[in-house]
C-alpha cells in the first residue's frame, strides 16, 4: 500500500511538470483513479462502506430470485442502477454481484474524473481542469467507499454536462440522449437528482434576473428542462416510493431543528461537527488542507462572477456563464452543510457537488498566482508569469496521503484496514461477516426474508435484537436489513448516544467485533465507532458467549443466553 500511494504521488508530480503533455492528461487522471479506487475496494471479498451495504443485500435478492419490483421495497429499490443492473450484470457474466460492485462499477466511476477533464478544459483551461479532476479523485469519500448510489449517479451528471457544453440540445438526437441520461440519474441517486435539478433551476434564475439588467444577454438553460428533470424525479418516486417525498417535504422541518440544536451543540454530521471531532495533529492538518481548497474553490468562483461581470459591462459574450450560475447554488449549498445537512451528511455533500465545482480549485489558484504577481508589479519584484501548479500539486498529495491513511500509518497510528487490519472501518472481513451469517441461520431468521415497512412495522415477541458496534451495524444491512428480517439492531454508541450504558441490554445477542475493542486512551474518550476493552468484558460477564471466531464474539443475553 506504501508503493502504490508513493507511485501516485509520484505520478501526481510528474504530471504536473512541463515535461508531461497535457494531451495525455485523460489517460494520467484514469489511470490515477482507477489505482485509487482500486486500492480500497480489493481490500476485501465484500463491498466496502455503509449505504452500499444495503444496495448490495437488493441487488443479491434481484439475483436470487429473478424479479426487479420497484414497488415492493423501500426507496433503494426505485433505484435500479444500483439493484438490478448489477444483478443483471452477474448473470450476464457469471461473477459476483460483489465483484461487480468491487470492480466493474469501479472502472465506470473510474471515468468520472476524466469526464470532468473534458468539460472543464474548455470552460476553465487544460491545467484547471486537470488539477479539478485530481481533487475529485483525492477526496475521500471518493475513494474510500464501493462506488453505490451517489458515485455512480455522478458518471450521468458528468455526460449531462458534456451534452450541454459540448454538443448543446439543439438536435433531435442530443434530446433523446438527454432524456435517457435524465432518467439515469433519477434512476441512481435521488439525492444528487434534486441537488441538480434545483440548481439548474436556480442557475436559470439568476441568469434571467441578469437579463433584466443588461441589455442583449442571452443564455442557454431553458426553463423547460430543469422543471421536466425535477418533474420526473417527483413522479418516478411518487409511483415507487412515495416514503421518499414524504421525508423530503420534511425537509425544511428538519432543517429548521438542526438549526434550534445549533445553540446547544453542533448538528451532528455537520461541517462543524466533523471540524470538533478532528483533535489530532494529522486530523487538525487535514482539516486545514480542506479549508485551504474550500477556500480556492470560492476564490475560484468569485473570481468566474468577475470576470463575468467585466465581460457583460464591456458588452462582451460572457461565455461558459451557465456554467457558473449552476456552480453559484451548489456551493450556497455547499457552505450550508457547514450548519445543517438535511439528512445528507457535510462529507457525502461535498463530494457530491464537486462533481460540477472541482475545476474551480484550480482557478482560485490561479486567480491566486495572478494577484501576487501584480503585488510583486507593485513592488517591482522580479516575477514569472507562469501559474506555480506544482505547489497545488503538493497540496493535493498532501490530501491524498492523509485521506488514505498512508500518513497517519507512518507515524503508528493507521485509521484504516489498507494500511492496518486491526483498524475499525467499513472493510469488513470474512469472518465479520461470518458472524452476521451465524445470526442469520441460527436464531430463526433464515430464509429469504420479506419486505417490511419499518415505520409501520412495531417489533413484537419474535423480534430478534443484535447489540453492535456503530461500524458493525452497517454491516448488517447487507445480511440482515430491518427492512426484510424481523429484526432489530440496536448501536451501542452512536453519535446520539455517545456513552455505552449496559442497562440498555435488553434480552437479544450481542455482536463484537474484535477491532472495535479498543483500550481507552489517556484522555478517557474513544471514537463512537470503538468499544472499551472494560465494557466488552462487562458483556460477556454478563451473559453466554454462543459464537466466536477469529474476528467475532457473539454473546447471548437474557433469555438467549446459552443459545
Amino acid at each position: 500500500m506504501f508503493i502504490l500511494v508513493f507511485l501516485v504521488v509520484a505520478a501526481v508530480l510528474v504530471t504536473s511538470t512541463r515535461y508531461f503533455s497535457p494531451r495525455q492528461y485523460p489517460m494520467a487522471i484514469f489511470f490515477i483513479a482507477l489505482a485509487t479506487f482500486l486500492h480500497r475496494n480489493l481490500l476485501t471479498s465484500g463491498v466496502i462502506g455503509a449505504d452500499v451495504q444495503f444496495q448490495y443485500f437488493l441487488a443479491l435478492r434481484i439475483h436470487e430470485i429473478g424479479v426487479w419490483s420497484p414497488g415492493v421495497g423501500s426507496r433503494i429499490m426505485a433505484l435500479p442502477m444500483v439493484t438490478s443492473v448489477p444483478a443483471t450484470f452477474s448473470i450476464l457474466t457469471g461473477i459476483s454481484v460483489a465483484t461487480v460492485f468491487k470492480t466493474i462499477y469501479v472502472f465506470v466511476f473510474s471515468l468520472v474524473p476524466v469526464g470532468i477533464y473534458y468539460v472543464g478544459k474548455d470552460i476553465f483551461g487544460r491545467r484547471e481542469a486537470f488539477f479539478g479532476s485530481l481533487f475529485f479523485v483525492f477526496y475521500h469519500t471518493s475513494f474510500y467507499l464501493t462506488p453505490g448510489k451517489q458515485l455512480l449517479s455522478e458518471l450521468f451528471i458528468v455526460l449531462l454536462l458534456l451534452l450541454f457544453f459540448k454538443t448543446g440540445l439543439s438536435t433531435v438526437g442530443t434530446k433523446a440522449v438527454a432524456v435517457l441520461l435524465t432518467a439515469a440519474v433519477i434512476h441512481t441517486h435521488y439525492g444528487l437528482t434534486f441537488v441538480f435539478g434545483s440548481s439548474l433551476l436556480v442557475g436559470y434564475v439568476l441568469l434571467s434576473a441578469i437579463r433584466v439588467f443588461v441589455d442583449d444577454f442571452d443564455h442557454d438553460i431553458s426553463i423547460v428542462y430543469p422543471i421536466t428533470f425535477l418533474g420526473f424525479a417527483i413522479a418516478w418516486y411518487w409511483m415507487f416510493t412515495p416514503d421518499l417525498l414524504s421525508q423530503i417535504l420534511r425537509t425544511p422541518f428538519i432543517v429548521v431543528q438542526q438549526t434550534a440544536n445549533l445553540v446547544t451543540g453542533t448538528a451532528v454530521g455537520s461541517g462543524a461537527n466533523y471540524i470538533q471531532e478532528q483533535v489530532g495533529l494529522l486530523d487538525q492538518l487535514n482539516v486545514v488542507a480542506y479549508l485551504l481548497l474550500t477556500a480556492l474553490l470560492g476564490l475560484g468562483i468569485m473570481g468566474r462572477i468577475v470576470v463575468h461581470g467585466g465581460q457583460l459591462r464591456r458588452g462582451e459574450s460572457a461565455t461558459y456563464i451557465e456554467y457558473t450560475a449552476i456552480a453559484v447554488p451548489m456551493f450556497v449549498f455547499l457552505a450550508s452543510t457547514f450548519l445543517v445537512t438535511a439528512n445528507l451528511w457535510a462529507d457525502r455533500s461535498y463530494q457530491m457537488v464537486l462533481v460540477v465545482l472541482a475545476p474551480f480549485v484550480a482557478l482560485g489558484f490561479s486567480f491566486l498566482f495572478e494577484a501576487a504577481m501584480a503585488l510583486f508589479d507593485r513592488i517591482d519584484r522580479p516575477r514569472s508569469l507562469r501559474p506555480r501548479w506544482s505547489a497545488l500539486a503538493v497540496l493535493l498529495c498532501i490530501l491524498f496521503l492523509l485521506n488514505s491513511g498512508a500518513a497517519y500509518a507512518a507515524v503508528g497510528d493507521a485509521d484504516t484496514a489498507t494500511f492496518d487490519s486491526e483498524a475499525n472501518d467499513y472493510a469488513f472481513t470474512t469472518e465479520e461477516r461470518a458472524g452476521a451469517q451465524w445470526l442469520k441461520d441460527n436464531t430463526g431468521l433464515t430464509g429469504p426474508g420479506t419486505y417490511r415497512d419499518v415505520g409501520v412495522t412495531e417489533p413484537t415477541e419474535k423480534t430478534v435484537t443484535i447489540y453492535t458496534d456503530s461500524v458493525s451495524y452497517q454491516m448488517f444491512r447487507s445480511t440482515l436489513p430491518v427492512n426484510y428480517y424481523d429484526v432489530q439492531v440496536v448501536r451501542l454508541r452512536s453519535p446520539w448516544q455517545p456513552e455505552f450504558e449496559q442497562d440498555r441490554l435488553g434480552s437479544g445477542y450481542v455482536f463484537i467485533r474484535k477491532r472495535s475493542i479498543e483500550d481507552a486512551p489517556a484522555s478517557g474518550v474513544l471514537p463512537i465507532t470503538s468499544l472499551s476493552r472494560e465494557h466488552a468484558s462487562e458483556i460477556i460477564e454478563s451473559g453466554t458467549v454462543v459464537f466466536e471466531n477469529e474476528d467475532v464474539i457473539i454473546v447471548g443475553i437474557g433469555d438467549r443466553a446459552g443459545t
